[in-house]
């Protein structure tokens, strides 16, 4: 269990993002503070290691970011009886990789900002360096088709 300083070092240098609805589509990564190129973005919890369980009192939590606070306390409940709050890290039930919308320019590799991502922002990937090798170009008329939902049109028959 992480208890105190060691708490609030830990979850102010690996929680930076959060999900929220997106103006590309969706869900989408949103830094809740500013990142600088080459960061980790995630918490190395999302990735099935051990789930370690945090400690802090409410006096121990005004010293966390305030962003990283409000998720917290978005998700916990508080029972007044007890004098700490115990909960996971806020990214634990969220691969962020998996929500990150497509962009050709991106400012992540999906798991590292690519340069300085500014509070706000969403934080994006290029689906594309996923896939080994060189990709299949994906022609105007097909790009047409998935912009329009993936859906074909019924022609009128005269």
């Amino acid at each position: 269990m992480r208890t105190g300083q060691e708490c609030i070092e830990y979850l102010n240098s690996t929680v930076w993002a959060t999900l929220r609805p997106s103006p590309i589509q969706g869900i989408g990564v949103f830094a809740i503070r500013n990142i600088p190129k080459g960061t980790e973005i995630t918490d190395h919890m999302i990735y099935g290691e051990e789930r370690v369980q945090n400690e802090l009192t409410p006096e121990e939590m005004d010293h966390l970011k305030p962003a990283i606070r409000k998720l917290i306390l978005d998700k916990i409940f508080f029972d007044e009886s007890n004098d700490v709050l115990q909960f996971y890290s806020p990214n634990l039930t969220a691969s962020l990789q998996s929500w990150m919308n497509h962009s050709d320019t991106p400012n992540t590799t999906g798991t590292h900002s690519l340069r300085d991502v500014a509070e706000g922002e969403e934080l994006t990937e290029d689906y594309r360096s996923l896939i080994p090798g060189n990709p299949h170009p994906i022609s105007k008329k097909h790009m047409k088709f998935l912009m329009r939902g993936g859906t074909r049109r019924r022609r009128r028959r005269s």
